[in-house]
Formats: structure tokens, sequence, C-alpha cells
């Protein structure tokens, strides 16, 4: 079973076993809730078109849409640090403050179990079009936010930058002018698995040929450089709905209008992989891979009809021959479907503690008092390995990995109690603090386990990176 395969490698640090005694059979479990969060984003004065950041639960014959928050010209959010609440980024254009007077632009926090509304910040003046597009959160557990500013009337004040919020204080990262060009940083974002780096789907206009450019820039977030990870080319591809990385391979995959694409590190623009056959319609909206908790890896999102009715669907994709597996009608409005997120589903996140130090948060909230184990790695996620029911460990096992998983050196990496509490939270320690920074990627994977599960495995969560 994999749980006596973990101890035994921390035992006597083999590698052979972690292998070997992983490799039973058995199928695997769906472990995501079939609940989501839904990004909306219409005009207010189409009655038939709806905004807000919505909560969709399709575990029943007729999915159904809840707002999770007051309806407002905003759609983008993500999960915050703690697994439990839900960071909404909100736009303060004139539309907003006329409409929805009670809502400023800034970033808030949302406790869906409680309605309960908290400030992480908010503009000290509120300017018209000011906003907060997205959010990811760093290795340090820090907001990394996207800003912009479109007031048409002043061009001269518009902008686009990327702000860190750290405890309430907003550093400017990232600002248009670095750029040396005109860009449009409102793209989503993610984390690099092969860097830590943060990715962003940038909107760029060329002048010269007239076309328009979607290249994926690289952030460093501790340094500010700016890099590109993938020149876009013409419509190379297009950032406002879904940015959204495999971490077995490191590709950009997924939908959009009638085809899906896949961009690479390095590669010039993009290359159509499939045209699904049993679309109804062009798709346009948000979704994200899960690859590591159905039977079968699949791209979840939303979207909305671009022809006919106004319409709001969910989708099932298969994520190796991207056909479409289900098609659900969730809602008769149309929302512009921005943004996606598995509810509860930030299972690793990395907080600054202290200079060099973290706090490495493992979170399976359907596992409590399950028994866990963790190890980390400086050689990436490749080739890892691949259990008899197709779940993959996305980790290269080295000699930091050994250490880790054998709990040799708890005064460097501490990986907790081993056992998650009744919330299925637990706490592994990274202390580098007489190491100094030494600016390279780390690699952390974890499972939940249980002899009754198949491999013995009950949950392996995507891989996680932080720079230290």
């Amino acid at each position: 079973m994999a749980h006596r395969a973990f101890e035994a490698v921390a035992a006597c640090a083999c590698v052979v076993l972690v292998v070997a005694c992983l490799n039973t059979h058995g199928t695997a479990q769906t472990e995501h809730e079939v609940v989501y969060l839904v990004g909306g984003n219409a005009p207010p004065q189409a009655a038939n078109e709806t905004s807000g950041v919505l909560i969709l639960d399709a575990r029943g014959a007729t999915p159904a849409l809840t707002s999770l928050f007051n309806t407002g010209h905003y759609s983008r959010f993500g999960m915050d640090a703690d697994n439990k609440h839900v960071l909404v980024g909100i736009e303060g254009a004139s539309i907003a403050s006329t409409l929805f007077p009670g809502i400023k632009a800034g970033l808030y926090r949302f406790d869906p179990t409680t309605s309960r509304i908290s400030t992480v910040y908010s503009y000290a003046t509120q300017t018209a079009y000011d906003s907060i597009h997205n959010v990811e959160i760093d290795h340090n557990g820090d907001y990394i936010c996207q800003v912009r500013r479109y007031d048409y009337s002043i061009p001269s004040n518009n902008g686009n930058w990327i702000w860190k919020i750290s405890h309430g204080v907003v550093t400017t990262i990232l600002g248009t002018t670095q750029l040396g060009r005109t860009a449009n940083l409102t793209g989503k974002m993610t984390t690099d698995i092969g860097t830590g780096e943060v990715l962003i789907g940038d909107f760029t206009y060329q002048t010269t040929p007239t076309t328009v450019r979607y290249p994926i820039l690289s952030l460093d977030v501790d340094s500010g450089r700016i890099g590109t990870w993938n020149t876009g080319g013409a419509y190379g591809w297009y950032p406002y709905y879904s940015l959204t990385q495999r971490h077995d391979t490191g590709a950009v995959e997924g939908p959009f209008a009638n085809a899906i694409f896949r961009v690479e590190s390095g590669s010039v623009g993009r290359t159509t992989i499939a045209a699904p056959q049993n679309t109804p319609f062009g798709f346009y909206g948000a979704g994200k891979h899960d690859l590591q908790t159905a039977p079968n890896p699949r791209f979840v999102a939303v979207s909305y009809s671009a022809i006919g009715a106004m319409q709001t669907y969910l989708y099932h994709f298969d994520a190796s021959t991207w056909a479409v597996t289900s098609i659900v009608p969730v809602s008769t409005m149309r929302t512009y479907n921005y943004a996606f997120e598995f509810y509860r589903g930030r299972h690793t996140q990395a907080v600054r503690i202290l200079p060099n130090r973290w706090q490495i948060r493992l979170c399976s909230p359907r596992h409590a008092g399950k028994r866990y184990a963790i190890a980390a790695s400086l050689s990436g996620t490749a080739p890892g390995y691949t259990l008899a029911d197709g779940r993959r460990i996305n980790l290269s096992l080295d000699a930091v990995s050994l250490l880790t998983l054998a709990n040799v050196i708890p005064s460097v990496f501490d990986p907790g109690a081993g056992v998650l509490d009744s919330r299925g939270v637990a706490a592994a320690t990274l202390d580098l603090h007489r190491h100094g920074t030494l600016g390279v990627p780390l690699w952390i994977a974890w499972a939940v386990l249980d002899p009754h599960a198949p491999e013995g495995v009950a949950y392996l969560p995507d891989t996680y990176v932080m720079r230290i």
C-alpha cells in the first residue's frame, strides 16, 4: 500500500520502494466537490445578462447559480491562502458607483459560509475606472494583483500595473512604462510550474503591421524582472478567459471559439490541437484543468452562447482527447464568464512567517483525520511517476526528496504532524534563514494516505512550486 511505501522510504530512503509499493491497482475517485466558483461580467443595462461572483452546484439534476457576493461590475477572483475565503477584485467604474453604491474599487475577502465581507485593500481615492482585475498568491502568501485604470476621458491617466499587497501595504512591482510599449495587462495569471514565476496573459496592440498579439509574460515577483514566456504571434493566446497550465507537461492549453489551442514556453505562437465536433456553438468562457482528482483527467469550464438565446453552460472536456463529455445549461441569463475556480481548490500554499522562513499550508477538507506524506525536490516535476490507476506524482525525486520525506532535516524542512486535523488542514515548515536567498524554484508534492483507497492514496493534490 502507498502509505506503507511512503513510510518505508522515510525509514530507508530508497527510491525503488516509492515506485514499487505505489504500483498497485485500483480506480481513482473523484475528489473535487462538484461545486465551482463562476465569475461574470455583463453590461448592467442588459436585462437578460448578469454580473457577479456565483457558486455553481452541479450535483443536482438542475444545476443552480447562487450569488456569493452582491451583484456588481466585476468578475475576477480566486481562493485565498486559507482555502476558505474567496478573494474578489472590484472595479471602481462609474457604473458600479452609480448602480451599486455599496461597492468600491479594491480587493475584498468573502466567506461563503457566513456571507461576511472584509477588506484586503480599498483605493484611498475612488477614481473612476480604477480596478483590480486578477489576483494570484505568490510564494510568500502576498497578493499579486493586476491593476488597471481606463478612464477614456483622460487618456493620460490610463495605465496598467502589477501590485503586490502584503499585509495591506501596496508595492508596485511592474508598470506599463517598464514594458516599453502599449500593453493591456488584464489577462489571466497563474504560477508557472517550471519556474515559480507568475505568468501573465498580455493583450498587446502592434501598430506596424496592424495586428493584435497575445504573448504570455513571465514575472519574477521578488525582483520585478519581466520576461517573455511565449511570444504569442498574431492571436497567439487570448488572455481574457483562461491561463491554465498542465502540471504534467508545463504547456498552457484551453478552448477558445471553436478550437483547442496549446502554447509552450519559448514558442512563437499557438498550436491548434483539437476542434471538438459536438459543441453547438463557439466557446467563450473560463475554465481550469483538473488532472489529479478525476478518474479521467478533465477540463471544466463555463461559457455563454455567442449566438441564439441567452444561455450559460457548464462544460466538461476530456483533457486527453478534448472531446466534450457533457454540456449542461446552468442559467438562462448570459454571463461573460471571465473567471472560474474550484471552490476550496487551493490545496498547497506557502506563507512567509519570517525572512527566509515559510509555513507550507496543506488543505484537503474532505480528508480530515487522514495521514499524509510530503516531499520536496530541486529537480522539477518530470518525469514523475504514473500510478496504476492513471494518477500521477508530478515530482522528480532527488536527494532533497529523500531527506524531506525521511524527515531527517527537520531544522530545514519539518513535514508537520503527519495527520490532517478536523478541518483537513496541516502545515509543514521550511526554514532557510541560515542559507540566505537561493533564487531557485523548489517543488513540493504531498499525498493523503488511506490503506482502503486505490493505490493507498486517497488524494494527490497538484504539485506546488515556490521560489526560495
